[in-house]
């Protein structure tokens, strides 16, 4: 027999975005909602009014986001001051967060495990550090070379002259792999699973505040907390604290991750209180967390559990949090978009946030913007299991 439960429609929602590293802040990020929502609307026929960026107080910014169906507030939580202040601008600082990120995830065995779980990963996080080393080998090669020629005072400055020019094509280097964002990310990351970033975890309980207030205030008929790459950690430590700070019979909330690289933090020894807040989110009944994913994005742990990324057992098997599923990129593009898409690192990891060229079961506007909740918009999915083409063993 059909089941006719009437699927309860969502006329108000409130939103709480929380972005990965990525210092451009909330301009940036209210131009781009209100652009692609638009190039999204000739796919999805959501005709979407994005309202004008106001600032709530110095860590939120909020837009509303009109619908035909659903009213949106959509708040921006933010922590770009924070990345700022640890955002390197020299070659040479950028050399210090790769030396600091690669002895910190080499004792601390992140490497190895990210190579075992997710190679494209381990990839990613060596970037950096192989393009240093090639501009090395390249100059010391340059200067044995010109040694043998016309003698070693010549060559140590063609060795000097050789690894400046290479250091001085980071640009081109950075625009087609992102490697040195994604070094400070990585250093960003050590930071926190060593202990040392007292600033976002007192921001973390500040996020939760707000996150908090808006549940118990109870006015919404859905409450979306978004993450975001790094982001997701964060939402996730954010909404822990924030069912703390809830009564017990406060409503439910969403949470949707997008490109997680949980287990990034997960595994390091000094995360010992986020591993018991995202063990929290995987039991607590009031939380129904959707997890989004793509095999083309480089820099995210693709359909892998985060808690058994993170060495943890699921709280209850028998209904393991989160849902994991494929953004499918490859359904929503033509054939020669999507292999454009698949070339480009950067876009590729925030396609989440984008429109796409052909209708299908991930649309980020449909989600922040239509009419079902999170976990009535994927109810006809299962989650991804076994997907393990790129993993080389256990962590």
């Amino acid at each position: 027999m059909q089941d006719e439960t009437p699927v309860r429609r969502v006329a108000k929602r409130t939103v709480f975005y929380i972005e990965g590293y990525d210092p451009r802040g909330p301009g940036h990020y209210h131009r781009l909602y209100l652009e692609e929502a638009a190039r999204q609307s000739p796919v999805n026929g959501l005709d979407l009014k994005v309202g004008a960026r106001r600032r709530i107080s110095p860590i939120e910014s909020a837009w509303s986001v009109a619908s035909p169906t659903t009213e949106v507030q959509y708040h921006f939580l933010r922590y770009d001051d924070l990345m700022r202040t640890r955002w390197s601008k020299t070659n040479f600082a950028v050399l210090g967060d790769i030396l600091y990120y690669c002895w910190a995830y080499l004792t601390r065995g992140v490497f190895l495990r990210t190579l075992k779980v997710s190679w494209p990963a381990f990839v990613t996080m060596m970037l950096a550090p192989g393009i240093v080393l090639a501009a090395v080998l390249l100059a010391l090669l340059a200067a044995a070379i010109a040694g043998l020629a016309a003698g070693w005072l010549v060559a140590m400055a063609v060795g000097a002259v050789v690894f400046v020019g290479l250091v001085m094509l980071r640009g081109v280097l950075e625009s087609r792999f992102a490697a040195f964002w994604v070094a400070r990310i990585l250093a960003f990351t050590s930071d926190q699973g060593g202990g040392r970033a007292k600033d976002m975890d007192a921001r973390l309980d500040e996020f939760a505040a707000r996150i908090a207030a808006a549940v118990e205030d109870g006015s919404a008929d859905e409450m979306l907390i978004v993450g975001h790459s790094v982001g997701a950690h964060n939402a996730v430590s954010a909404v822990a604290r924030a069912l703390n700070l809830c009564s017990s019979n406060s409503g439910a909330l969403s949470l949707l991750t997008l490109g997680h690289n949980i287990p990034m933090l997960g595994w390091q020894p000094g995360a010992t209180r986020f591993r018991k807040e995202l063990a929290q989110v995987a039991a607590d009944p009031r939380v129904a967390w959707i997890d989004v994913s793509a095999s083309i994005d480089g820099a995210c742990f693709p359909l892998t559990d985060p808690l058994w990324g993170s060495g943890l057992a699921q709280p209850d098997p028998s209904a393991p949090k989160p849902k994991l599923l494929s953004a499918r990129f490859h359904t929503l593009f033509r054939p020669e978009t999507y292999a454009s898409l698949k070339r480009d690192f950067r876009r590729s990891h925030f396609q989440y946030l984008m429109a796409a060229e052909l209708p299908g079961d991930y649309d980020y506007f449909l989600i922040t913007a239509g009419d079902q909740t999170l976990d009535a918009r994927y109810s006809h999915l299962d989650s991804v299991t076994g997907f393990d083409r790129f993993r080389f063993g256990k962590p």
